[in-house]
């Protein structure tokens, strides 16, 4: 088993809805609502549950094919999701907006103000500050004072302009008007200058942040359920494999074809293949061949959307085989999705279970198999079929999950909460004291 170390992913309040409809005829399906769990570098952590539970949707919205509805994802320790309040303040941080171009870059009046200068001292700013907040504090606070001498200065204008004009023959007044008025065009030009050199540094930052995301979400890998329809049928094998490094700037044609033969290798297929079809492969080597498209990144983490779902029984065996050679000998950090629990408890570290959108019970497989505690983890395995025809007889009826008959949170809602050491449960205070009271009875 790999060494299991600090934590490479965590996953907080996440959500993703699915709308349909307008108005009143508007339906929200809550696909994920609020789970929340961390991986660990060198685990496997399965998410697992029935077909619509949504596992492969908070799979999906991690590595941000969907755009999450709400919370927040950490990976290497650098948030890669925010919530949406989070980016919605991200996105304006780093806005210029037309009007402003229109009004400042490129107006006559203010051309001469964004200078060259002016833009390598953002640049600076933005690289040499180990916190921008300071930055962007000072340059308001220089706006707010320029902003009361702008008053001033209008109140100063008002002031000599009413006396030159009683007062028509003063020269003297004419000259203080007329200072007056560039007093008040340069103060204006001083916080229209700060305001320039904020969006500047707010523009950088962001485009910052968003190179150290591209940088982050290369590590991070999909093999998708479905070997056929991920595979572009007109492409080849070496561009399918090659493509996710040519989207991120490799040029070198004999570094990718390296690459690519590599990664064919690690799989089981031959450097050959490269240049066949996907429909010249079977099932299996079709997924091999998503598989190569993950690894050919040198990703850290990889997500493995129900990858033995749509393959034979002897197929999957060699696929398990092929990601746990991954994570022993390339030190892969595996979430596994999957409802196949005979499969999870043997390849797995820790387990999560899922049903409509929540997260029901997370810890170690052994807990969760040897010991569920709640009546959806224990239907579920209930459901594990065994080859003991006898057993089969003997046990009768599957268990089957009735929520609305074997919970009563009619006072008092249910959270998650660590009934042992490594093994959460959704439950109220009363189902925690059984869970608890359960555990007890077992050690006995």
């Amino acid at each position: 088993m790999a060494k299991i170390g600090d934590e490479i992913l965590r996953v907080e309040h996440l959500k993703h809805y699915f709308t349909s409809g307008r108005g009143k005829k508007k339906i929200v399906v809550k696909a994920v609502d609020d789970i929340s769990f961390s991986v660990y570098k060198g685990e496997v952590f399965s998410l697992v549950g029935e077909s619509g539970c949504g596992k492969t949707t908070t799979g999906r919205a991690i590595i941000k094919l969907y755009n999450a509805t709400g919370g927040n994802v950490f990976f290497h320790g650098q948030r890669i999701i925010a919530d949406v309040r989070e980016a919605k303040k991200m996105l304006k941080a780093g806005e210029i907006s037309r009007e402003d171009y229109k009004q400042v870059i490129y107006d006559k009046k203010f051309e001469r103000v964004v200078t060259p200068e002016m833009k390598k001292e953002a640049k600076a700013l933005t690289e040499d500050s180990p916190d921008v907040q300071e930055r962007l504090k000072e340059f308001n606070d220089k706006i707010d004072d320029a902003k009361k001498r702008v008053g001033e200065a209008e109140l100063e204008l008002q002031r000599v302009t009413a006396e030159a004009q009683a007062d028509p023959t003063n020269k003297e007044l004419k000259e203080e008007v007329k200072k007056a008025k560039n007093n008040l065009v340069s103060t204006k030009k001083e916080v229209r200058l700060n305001e320039i050199r904020i969006k500047r540094v707010k523009h950088i930052e962001r485009r910052r942040i968003l190179r150290r995301n591209k940088d982050l979400m290369r590590r991070m890998q999909m093999i998708f359920q479905d070997p056929i329809a991920s595979l572009n049928p007109r492409m080849t094998v070496k561009e399918i494999i090659a493509e996710g490094l040519r989207i991120n700037g490799e040029k070198d044609e004999a570094e990718i074809d390296r690459r690519v033969k590599e990664s064919l290798k690690i799989v089981g297929l031959v450097p050959e293949h490269a240049a066949r079809y996907p429909h010249e492969f079977s099932g299996g080597q079709r997924q091999r061949i998503g598989i190569a498209r993950a690894l050919v990144a040198n990703p850290s983490f990889i997500i493995a959307d129900e990858p033995i779902s749509a393959l034979d029984v002897s197929i999957r065996a060699q696929v398990i085989n092929l990601l746990n050679d991954l994570r022993e000998n390339f030190g892969v950090t595996i979430l596994f999705i999957a409802h196949d629990l005979s499969v999870v408890k043997y390849f797995s570290d820790r387990v999560a279970v899922m049903y409509f959108g929540k997260i029901v019970e997370i810890g170690d497989k052994d807990k969760i198999f040897d010991n569920p505690l709640h009546p959806y983890t224990l239907s579920l395995i209930d459901s594990i079929p065994h080859p003991d025809p006898l057993y089969e007889q003997a046990r009768g009826e599957i268990k089957r999950y009735n929520p609305m008959k074997q919970h009563d949170y009619s006072v008092e809602g249910p959270t998650l909460r660590e009934v042992e050491p490594g093994h959460v449960v959704l439950c109220n205070t009363k189902e925690f004291e059984e869970y608890q009271a359960r555990i007890k009875a077992n050690k006995k």
